[in-house]
C-alpha cells in the first residue's frame, strides 16, 4: 500500500525535487541591453531603479510636460543659429560675418604753408604771352638784412603769398646780377660800380634810386606802374596788392582805397 502511494505522488510531480542553491553562491542575470544592474541597498535588498536609455522618454514626464519643454534648433550649416523663442539670427561662424572690423581714421597730413611761386623775370615774360598779368617783382640784394627780414615774414603771409600767386606773376629779382637780360627789345646788363655794381634794369625799374629792399609794379604790356621803396609789412602790403590788382589806382586815390581797407 505504502509503495502505491510512492508511486502515485511520484507520478503526478507532488515529491519533485527543487535545486537549493550553495551558501553564498550568486544568481546570474544578464540584465537588457538598456538598463543597468540595480544596486543594491544598504539592507541588502535590490533596488528597483532602472536607467532609461537615449532613445526612451522619462516615464515620470507627462506628455503635456513634454509638448509645454523648448525645443532649440540646431545650428545650420552656415552658422546662423535661431535663439529660441524670438526669432533673431544670430551668426556663430566668424568666416560668414558680415561685419568688417572699421579702420583706424586716416591721419590727416597738415598742409605745407603757402609760399610765393617766385619766377624769374624771363620766365614771367614766357608766361605774358599766354595769360596776361601784372609782374610784381621783389628787387633785392644779398647784403640787404631787410631784404631778408621780409622773405621771413611779408612773404610768407598765407594771404600775401595766395593773392601773389593768383593775381600777379611774383618776380625775384636781384639787383646785383651780371647776367644780361633781354627786355622790351633792349638788352639791359651789369654795371660796374667800384667794388659793387647795378643791373640796369634794376636802376630803370627803380628809377635810379637804388634802395632796397624796394617792391615793383608792372602792368600787362610791362610798363611801369610804381616802385615802392622799403621794408613793408604783410599788412600794408596786403592793400597794396590789391589796390593794383584790381585797377583800383586807375580811379580811386590811394589815401581813399587805404581808409577803406
Amino acid at each position: 500500500m505504502r509503495t502505491l502511494l510512492i508511486l502515485f505522488m511520484l507520478s503526478t510531480g507532488l515529491l519533485w525535487a527543487q535545486p537549493t542553491p550553495r551558501a553564498g553562491q550568486l544568481i546570474k542575470v544578464n540584465p537588457p541591453s538598456n538598463t543597468l544592474m540595480p544596486e543594491k541597498s544598504s539592507g541588502g535588498k535590490q533596488k528597483s531603479t532602472s536607467l532609461t536609455t537615449s532613445n526612451q522618454q522619462n516615464p515620470e514626464t507627462s506628455a503635456n510636460e513634454r509638448a509645454a519643454a523648448p525645443t532649440t534648433n540646431p545650428a545650420p550649416a552656415n552658422g546662423n543659429a535661431t535663439a529660441p523663442n524670438n526669432g533673431r539670427t544670430y551668426n556663430t561662424n566668424p568666416r560668414n560675418s558680415d561685419y568688417t572690423t572699421p579702420a583706424s581714421a586716416p591721419v590727416l597730413a597738415k598742409p605745407e604753408p603757402v609760399g610765393v611761386q617766385w619766377l624769374s623775370i624771363e620766365e614771367a615774360m614766357i608766361l605774358q604771352k599766354g595769360e596776361k598779368r601784372k609782374i610784381f617783382v621783389d628787387v633785392y640784394t644779398d647784403w640787404c638784412s631787410w631784404c631778408k627780414k621780409m622773405d621771413q615774414s611779408t612773404f610768407t603771409d598765407p594771404e600775401v603769398a595766395a593773392y601773389l600767386n593768383s593775381h600777379y606773376y611774383p618776380v625775384r629779382f636781384n639787383a646785383e646780377q651780371t647776367e644780361s637780360i633781354e627786355y622790351k627789345d633792349k638788352t639791359y646788363r651789369f654795371v660796374r660800380n667800384g667794388t659793387r655794381g647795378f643791373h640796369e634794369l634794376s636802376a630803370e625799374w627803380l628809377q635810379n634810386r637804388l634802395s632796397f629792399p624796394t617792391v615793383v609794379f608792372l602792368d600787362e604790356n610791362l610798363n611801369l606802374i610804381q616802385p615802392l621803396p622799403g621794408y613793408q609789412d604783410a599788412e600794408k602790403l596786403q592793400v597794396v596788392l590789391e589796390y593794383f590788382g584790381t585797377d583800383s589806382h586807375r580811379k580811386t586815390p590811394w589815401e581813399t582805397f587805404e581808409k577803406q581797407h
